[in-house]
C-alpha cells in the first residue's frame, strides 16, 4: 500500500506461482528491450497461469466453485476448437476473481480489465487501423506489470471472507503460538503474507474487538495477543492507520466501565498509546 516505487527484478521474485514467475521474467526481458507489446502480452499470460494455479490450490482445499471452473477450463481446452469460449473464460477472470473468491478489490479488478484490453489491443492488429496502430508505453507496460504482480501474482489464493475465516480459525487453535515472533513465521505461510489492506483492517479490528469486549479464556487471549503483535510487526504502517482511526472508538463506546482492567492490559501488549485521542488517553490515566 506504502510502496512507492518497486523494482523490475523484486517485482519476478515476488511471483509466487513458477510458471507465471517466468512469465513476468519474459515480460521484464520484453520491457527492457523496449517491445512494449510483448510485455503486455507476456503479463496477461502470467495472470492466467496465475489465476489456474491458485483454483488448482482452491481445489486441493476443497473449493467446489474452484473444481467446478478448472473442470470447464479443462474441457474447453481439450476441444480444441473453442477459441470464442477460451476467449471468453479468459476475459472474465477479472469479474470471477473479484465476485467468487475475493482474490481481488473493485479498484484492482478494473486494473485487471484494463490489462487485459491492452493485451488485445497488442496481441490483434486487426483490432486497431494500419494509419494508427496500438503503441504500447513504457509507462503502460510498466503499470500493467506492476499491478498484475501486486493485485495477484504475489499474494496466496484466499483472500477477503475466507481468509479471515481461515486465520481467526488458526488463532483458536490451541497449537497457535504464543510468541508474537513465532506468530510472525507462522503468518508468512497464511493469507497475511502480501496480504490486501482489508484483510489487514479486518484481523487488526477483530483481534481489537476481541481482546476488548469479548470474554474468553486466558490461552486463548494469549494466542491472540501474538497473532495482532505479529500483525504490527509485518504491516507497522497498516495497523498504525487503522488503531489511529478506530482504536479510541471502540474503547469509548464499546467498552463498559466494568471492562477496562482488558484496555490496560491491551496498552500494556499493544504498543497503541500514540494511537488514543486525548479523551480516551485522560480516562485510561484515571
Amino acid at each position: 500500500m506504502y510502496e512507492a516505487f518497486i523494482d523490475l527484478d523484486e517485482l519476478i521474485v515476488r511471483c509466487r506461482d513458477k510458471l507465471s514467475r517466468k512469465f513476468i521474467q519474459e515480460a521484464v526481458a520484453c520491457y527492457r528491450a523496449g517491445a512494449f507489446r510483448s510485455c503486455i502480452v507476456a503479463t496477461w499470460n502470467a495472470v492466467v497461469f496465475d489465476f489456474l494455479h491458485k483454483l488448482r490450490e482452491l481445489e486441493l482445499l476443497g473449493d467446489r466453485e474452484a473444481a467446478k471452473l478448472l473442470e470447464e477450463f479443462d474441457k474447453l481446452r481439450g476441444s480444441g476448437k473453442q477459441f470464442r469460449e477460451l476467449w471468453q473464460f479468459e476475459s472474465n477472470i477479472p469479474e470471477i476473481a473479484l465476485t467468487k473468491f475475493e482474490l481481488i478489490s473493485t479498484v484492482e479488478k478494473s486494473d485487471i480489465e484494463r490489462l487485459f484490453e491492452d493485451r488485445s489491443r497488442c496481441d490483434h492488429p486487426s483490432m486497431t487501423s494500419l494509419e494508427e496502430p496500438f503503441e504500447a508505453t513504457a509507462e503502460l507496460a510498466r503499470y500493467h506489470l506492476r499491478s498484475a504482480v501486486t493485485h495477484l501474482l504475489e499474494r496466496p489464493p484466499v483472500q477477503g471472507r475466507a481468509a479471515r475465516e481461515r486465520i481467526f480459525q488458526d488463532i483458536k487453535s490451541e497449537y497457535f503460538p504464543v510468541e508474537p515472533e513465532l506468530a510472525i513465521k507462522y503468518f508468512q505461510k497464511s493469507p497475511l503474507a502480501r496480504a490486501r489492506f482489508v484483510l489487514v483492517k479486518d484481523v487488526v479490528i477483530g483481534l481489537t474487538k476481541n481482546l476488548l469486549i469479548e470474554e474468553c479464556p486466558e490461552d486463548e487471549r494469549s494466542r491472540q495477543f501474538a497473532a495482532l503483535n505479529a500483525v504490527s510487526n509485518m504491516y507497522p504502517q497498516e495497523t498504525r492507520e487503522i488503531l489511529n482511526s478506530q482504536l479510541s472508538d471502540i474503547i469509548l463506546n464499546r467498552v463498559t466501565d466494568e471492562n477496562w482492567d482488558k484496555v490496560i492490559v491491551y496498552l500494556g501488549s499493544i504498543a497503541a498509546w500514540d494511537s488514543l485521542s486525548e479523551p480516551c488517553r485522560l480516562k485510561a490515566k484515571a
